[in-house]
C-alpha cells in the first residue's frame, strides 16, 4: 500500500487520474482503464502516470472522478493499493466515528479527541470523520476545525461511540447500524458488570483475579455479608462511580450503607436485617444490581488506587496502549477523574508498594490485562478492538479486575507535551487492521 496525497485538477479531462510514475513502475502498470474505488463508490477511468522524474507520492485526480467518489476535499491523503487481478484501485481507508454527542458541542474535549484521530490519520493515509446520529451531514477536519460536509464516503470502518445505553438498547439503533452493514464496526455494545462478569468466570486464567460477585437480591445480600463484612452494591449499567454504595456489616448490630461517592461520615444506619432488604429492594427496583466483595486494596496518599489498561486489538493480537493509576480521595473507594481521582504513572505508585518487584508486577497486569481483552471478544456476541480495564492489587500482592469498559473515557485533558495521544494512533492502527483484513 502507499500512503498518497489526492490532489483534484479541474482542468483535468473527464475520467483521468495521474498515478506517481514510482508506482506504475513498481506495479507493472500501463496505461489503461481501471476500476477506482473508494468505500461503496466505483469508477471507471483511464490511469496514467504523472508527468514528474520525483518519486511524488500525490495522485491527481479529474473533478468528475472526485465528485462520483466523493472525495470531502482536496489534497486528502489514503492509502493506495491494487488487486492481485491488477482490475481496481483501492483507495482508503474511510474511517468514521459514530456518536451522539451534539453538533454544538464540538469543542468538548471528545470531539478535541477525535480531532488527534483525524490528525493521526492524515500520516497513516486514514481519512476520518465524525457522523453525528440524527444528523444527515458528517464532521471533517478542515483547516483545524470540524466542519459540516455531505455527501461523504460510504465508511469502511466504524467506531461506535454511541453514549446513550437506552439508545444502543432502543431497535432505532439496530436499524441505523444496518444502514452501515458494509463496513467493519468495532465496539459493538455497551458490555454490562454482569455479563463482563459471567463470560471471565469461564475463563480459569481470569477466573481467580475476579472478586465474588452476584446479582443483587433480597436472598443473596445477606450470605455474602456473612463472608465478606464489607461489600459494594453496583448498578450493572453503571459508569464513573454513579449509584455504587458501601454496605458494612456491624456483627450482632446491623449495617452502615453509604453511597460511594460521598463521605463516609455520611452513612445511614440500618439496625435490622429487614431494613437493609428493604434497601436491597429499593435500589434494585428499577435497574438490576450486583452486589461484590470489598477488596483490601493497597493505597496511596491515603486513597484506595486502581489502574486504567487501555488496550487495542491490531496486528492479529491485543497491545498495551496506554496504563494510568488512578487515586482516589481519602474516604473515598471509587477513584475515577470524574468523581476527584488523581493520575500517576502506574510503575511509580508500583515502585513504593513493591521496591523489588514492582516492574514484574506491571508485566503480570499486563498479560492479565491481553488475557481478559481475548477472553470478552471470545465470549462476546459482538466486535470488540478496544477496551478499558480496571485493574486493582491488595494488600497481599494480588492483582484483581475491577471492571470491564467497552467505552472507555475519551474526555481526559490532554497533556501539553503531546499533540496526538497514543491511543488515538491506536485507533488508526485498529481502522488499518480492519481495512487489510477486507482488503488483502
Amino acid at each position: 500500500m502507499y500512503v498518497c496525497t489526492i490532489q483534484v485538477d479541474p482542468l483535468l479531462q473527464e475520467n483521468t487520474i495521474l498515478v506517481p510514475n514510482f508506482i506504475i513502475k513498481q506495479e507493472q502498470l500501463i496505461p489503461h482503464e481501471y476500476t477506482l474505488k473508494l468505500g461503496l463508490e466505483e469508477k471507471v477511468a483511464f490511469i496514467d502516470k504523472v508527468q514528474d522524474s520525483n518519486n511524488t507520492r500525490t495522485v491527481i485526480v479529474s473533478q468528475e472522478i472526485a465528485s462520483s467518489l466523493r472525495l470531502p476535499k482536496n489534497n486528502i491523503k489514503l492509502q493506495l493499493s491494487i488487486t492481485n487481478d491488477r482490475s481496481t484501485f483501492c483507495f482508503g481507508p474511510v474511517f468514521m466515528i459514530w456518536t451522539d454527542y451534539k453538533a454544538h458541542h464540538l469543542e468538548s474535549s471528545f470531539f478535541q479527541f477525535c480531532k488527534e484521530v483525524a490528525l493521526a490519520g492524515e500520516k497513516k493515509g486514514v481519512f476520518t470523520y465524525i457522523q453525528v446520529k440524527g444528523q444527515e451531514e458528517g464532521f471533517i477536519l478542515q483547516d483545524g476545525w470540524w466542519q459540516k460536509h455531505s455527501p461523504l464516503p460510504i465508511p469502511d470502518v466504524i467506531y461506535n461511540r454511541i453514549h446513550s445505553r437506552k439508545f444502543e438498547a432502543h431497535p432505532t439503533f439496530q436499524k441505523n447500524k444496518k444502514g452501515w452493514e458494509t463496513a467493519s464496526f468495532f465496539n459493538d455494545h455497551f458490555i454490562n458488570k454482569w455479563q463482563s462478569h459471567e463470560w471471565l468466570y469461564a475463563n480459569e486464567k481470569v477466573r481467580d483475579h475476579l472478586p465474588e460477585t452476584n446479582l443483587l437480591t433480597s436472598e443473596n445480600i445477606l450470605p455474602i455479608l456473612s463472608t465478606h463484612p464489607t461489600v459494594y452494591t453496583k448498578p450493572i449499567n453503571g459508569s464513573q462511580g454513579r449509584g455504587i454504595f458501601v454496605v458494612e456489616r456491624v456483627i450482632d448490630q446491623g449495617f452502615w450503607i453509604y453511597p460511594a461517592a460521598k463521605e463516609k461520615e455520611e452513612a445511614i444506619w440500618c439496625p435490622s436485617e429487614n431494613l437493609l432488604l428493604s434497601f436491597v429492594e429499593k435500589i434494585s427496583a428499577n435497574q438490576p444490581y450486583i452486589v461484590q466483595q470489598a477488596l483490601s486494596l493497597c493505597k496511596a496518599e491515603d486513597g484506595l488506587v486502581d489502574f486504567r489498561f487501555l488496550v487495542h486489538y491490531y496486528d492479529h493480537k491485543w497491545n498495551v496502549t496506554s496504563s494510568v493509576a488512578r487515586i482516589g480521595e481519602p474516604n473515598r473507594i471509587i477513584s475515577n477523574q470524574a468523581q476527584g481521582g488523581q493520575i500517576a504513572t502506574p510503575l511509580d505508585v508500583l515502585k513504593n508498594w513493591f521496591p523489588t518487584d514492582f516492574k514484574k508486577m506491571y508485566a503480570d497486569m499486563i498479560l492479565i490485562s491481553k488475557e481478559i481483552a481475548t477472553t470478552i471478544v471470545e465470549e462476546s456476541d459482538g466486535q470488540f478492538a478496544e477496551l478499558g480495564l480496571d485493574l486493582a492489587i491488595d494488600t497481599t500482592g494480588h492483582i484483581w479486575l475491577l471492571e470491564v469498559n467497552s467505552k472507555p473515557s475519551k474526555t481526559a485533558p490532554i497533556r501539553e507535551d503531546i499533540l496526538i495521544r497514543p491511543s488515538a494512533s491506536a485507533l488508526c492502527k485498529v481502522c488499518l487492521d480492519f481495512y487489510k483484513r477486507n482488503n488483502p
